[in-house]
């Protein structure tokens, strides 16, 4: 009994430590791919600092989804293919352990795992998506302002170009505005800028003149410019295409309505992919017979995309039986899985014959490449004598007793 405590210490350490990695090795590298779109989207806003911090805390949980499914089979293929190749899986064998006994370890971290994500899909992720709603919704509504500085002139995208001379401390307008654009010129004492509901700047001007290009000079009172969609501000920071990306799991269930059922049963088959994620890395982390080969979990790897893949597919459909499509692409993904150990063994056998028929080439291969051994032949008048007769390049020639 303590040698298996110590077993499954060891398991424990050798499993958590990748896991952790993993996880944070992919959750680091999400953050950084998406964050110079985040500082490239608030460029015009104000508070930038806050607004991209509550971006990326709202899109953490689903970075931790991915990297929990991909460092739980990381974590498990490498434990397995560490133990194979040091030899102490053959021991453990040896030793008359069963694999159910030392295969607990990664059997309750998938468990766990399984819970984060379930947790993770049914409250975690929705929480975060509304989070960033409210964030892009205060953005459109113009509460954190503009990151425009006076005295400069501001590309506005279409070749508009914005100047201001200052802000009134009072009410926070701003005063010397001087706008360009393709119908001409815009001067105005005071104006405001804000966005509009379509996400666009919207300048509010007054008590100005309009220069147009033909020469013609107009004086208005109040007129408002829109300006054109800017492809930094055309997407907001938030990826909420549904309203019921931010519902949990519950509502979504208790639905009749086809759209939330179908968002429903892609969060729950993130769940089941854990247990898949598991067994794809107990079959293919144990490398083939005399062998180190890591091809078993490059495979893996592509297994573990298609999977995903196809729960993006499923999502994305707009169909009235969501659950037992959902259940097919359960099914479906079940036997693939269940065919990976039989390809396994096939594709170790061939690999097996193909060294097998290498090794017994060689001796042939070998004799080809020696000299021809002297020829012998038996002395008719003493049987037990024999001559041999040495090749040419040997230096010698004739028979020899």
């Amino acid at each position: 009994m303590k040698f298996l405590r110590t077993l499954d210490i060891y398991l424990l350490r050798l499993s958590c430590g990748t896991l952790g990695s993993v996880v944070a090795i992919i959750m680091s590298l999400m953050v950084l791919e998406h964050l110079p779109r985040l500082i490239d989207i608030t460029s015009l806003s104000g508070h930038r600092g806050y607004i991209v911090g509550q971006t990326v805390l709202g899109l953490l949980p689903e970075y931790a989804r991915i990297g929990t499914v991909f460092g739980l089979y990381l974590a498990i293929a490498l434990t397995v293919r560490k133990l194979a190749l040091r030899g102490e899986l053959d021991v453990i064998e040896a030793m008359g352990i069963a694999p159910r006994r030392w295969l607990r370890v990664p059997i309750a971290l998938t468990l766990l795992a399984a819970g984060f994500v379930l947790v993770n899909q049914g409250w975690l992720m929705p929480a975060g998506e509304q989070r960033i709603e409210d964030i892009g919704r205060r953005m459109t509504a113009g509460d954190f302002g503009f990151n425009l500085s006076a005295h400069e002139f501001h590309s506005m995208g279409d070749n508009i170009v914005l100047k201001f001379d200052g802000i009134d401390p009072e009410n926070g307008r701003l005063t010397g505005i001087f706008v360009r654009t393709a119908d001409g010129v815009f001067q105005a004492g005071s104006g405001s800028l804000s966005l509009s509901s379509e996400r666009e700047p919207n300048l509010q001007l007054r008590h100005g003149q309009l220069i147009e290009p033909a020469g013609r000079v107009l004086s208005f009172e109040a007129i408002d410019v829109r300006l054109p969609r800017i492809a930094r501000a055309d997407h907001g920071p938030t990826e909420t295409d549904t309203v019921w990306r931010t519902e949990p799991i519950g509502s979504l269930i208790a639905s009749s309505n086809p759209a939330p059922l179908r968002i429903a049963c892609a969060r729950l088959l993130w769940v089941l992919l854990l247990p898949l994620a598991a067994a794809l890395a107990i079959t293919l982390g144990r490398p083939p017979l005399r062998s180190n080969s890591a091809l078993g979990l490059f495979v893996g790897l592509c297994f573990l995309i298609g999977l995903i893949k196809s729960i993006d597919w499923y999502a994305g459909l707009h169909t009235a039986h969501p659950v037992a499509e959902a259940g097919m692409l359960g099914c479906l993904w079940l036997a693939l899985v269940t065919m990976v150990p039989r390809w396994r063994e096939s594709a170790h056998s061939l690999t097996a014959a193909k060294v097998w028929r290498k090794i017994g080439m060689r001796p042939f291969v070998r004799g080809l490449a020696t000299p021809l051994p002297p020829f012998v032949r038996t002395n008719p008048l003493h049987p037990d004598r024999q001559r041999t007769t040495l090749p040419s390049y040997s230096g010698r020639s004739g028979p020899e007793w």
